[in-house]
């Protein structure tokens, strides 16, 4: 998982690019939600970025822009790619490492930000 998927799945609310990718997202929360489940942090395309109208092939054509998010949000979390841990483990760093307030700074510039998509 790309580190700054993190924050799109706490504040995901059913809203996305397309039905496709809302279908993908809540299916990749409900494998989430499943006793044990694992995390790999990845520095590339991941299960979500699979429905993203901005995956090209093998490459995000938002490039640097969600390349520096997930290295913001790996230095916060002190993680870096290929690290595995249980979600429920990552979710709790998370919340430690980005409480609720500091999470709108982080994502500043994300298009789903500016379009309304997150933070209720």
């Amino acid at each position: 998982m790309r580190a700054h998927h993190l924050l799109c799945l706490d504040q995901f609310r059913g809203l996305g690019y397309s039905p496709f990718f809302v279908a993908n997202l809540a299916r990749v929360q409900r494998m989430l939600a499943e006793p044990g489940a694992v995390v790999r942090l990845t520095a590339g395309p991941d299960a979500i970025c699979a429905a993203c109208p901005f995956l090209d092939g093998a490459a995000c054509r938002r490039g640097a822009d969600a390349a520096d998010r997930d290295r913001l949000v790996l230095s916060r979390l002190g993680l870096t790619p290929n690290t595995r841990l249980s979600w429920a483990g990552l979710k709790e760093l998370f919340e430690a490492a980005l409480p609720p307030a500091a999470r709108p700074a982080v994502c500043a510039g994300c298009t789903w930000l500016t379009a309304g998509v997150c933070y209720r």
